[in-house]
């Protein structure tokens, strides 16, 4: 399988105080197939976000590197294209369609070119009559969709989501879960998934790698999901999944806390 992304002996470290440092990640390796959902799950303070950071080039290893396609990572890039869990990344004095076409406005795409890529991923999201509203106009699941419209407009060849339905209600997560399954075997990108949600990781992911708690994180164990899509959230299969992951991190928490 083609390699997407890598990470390679990666360790991060962030300047606590003058005398130490908190190490988010150590040593961590892994490597994201071309045109698969990976899913990294993990307790809170395990380094997943920070994982996601690194390969979106907003942050930088300490020791180790982090590649993209064979490249090296130096910073963020049109090839990896970021959704966030909140709704604020959206611009509240724009419209839908204004919010999805300013990425291409920016690298100088036409006017009315712009105009028809915005309203066919705004059509894709499941948003046709949309555009013309604002986020303030918007349930959260609708900004959602305006947001991750607007990443997939301009083409990138990597998603990376942080979390982005974990603020959603539970009907309107579950929804959003099966768009997004929906749209990526039409589009199929590369996606890196993040969440803390055992469920949303099996309906969603490919393979799923399960973090240690934190800090010096790196993965645990990793688990392909060898089911077919879409998927029941009750089939007794994904349940057998579940129970398994559960384990994993119920272990790996209480072992975190009597360290």
């Amino acid at each position: 399988m083609t390699i997407a992304a890598e990470f390679k002996s990666v360790t991060i470290a962030f300047q606590q105080t003058r005398r130490d440092d908190f190490v988010a990640l150590e040593n961590l390796n892994l490597q994201l197939y071309d045109r698969e959902i990976y899913c990294l799950l993990g307790p809170s303070g395990c380094g997943k976000s920070t994982a996601l950071n690194l390969l979106a080039g907003f942050e930088r290893p300490t020791t180790g590197n982090v590649f993209h396609e064979g490249k090296v990572i130096s910073g963020p890039g049109s090839d990896r294209g970021v959704v966030f869990q909140g709704d604020d990344s959206l611009y509240p004095w724009l419209s839908a369609l204004d919010n999805v076409t300013f990425g291409l406005r920016m690298k100088g795409v036409p006017k009315s070119e712009g105009k028809n890529i915005a309203e066919r991923y705004l059509e894709l999201v499941g948003l046709r009559g949309q555009a013309h509203k604002f986020p303030r106009e918007l349930s959260g699941g609708m900004k959602q969709r305006v947001q991750l419209s607007r990443v997939l407009a301009n083409q990138p060849r990597t998603l990376l989501m942080d979390e982005p339905f974990a603020a959603l209600d539970a009907q309107t997560r579950k929804l959003m879960q099966d768009e997004l399954v929906r749209i990526w075997e039409v589009e199929k990108k590369n996606v890196l998934f993040i969440t803390h949600d055992i469920v949303e990781a099996l309906v969603l992911g490919d393979r799923v790698g399960i973090m240690r708690a934190g800090p010096r994180s790196n993965i645990l164990e990793e688990i392909k999901i060898d089911l077919p899509r879409p998927r029941d959230r009750t089939d007794p299969r994904l349940m057998e999944y579940y129970r398994h992951i559960d384990k994993l991190v119920v272990q790996e928490v209480e072992r975190s806390r009597r360290i």
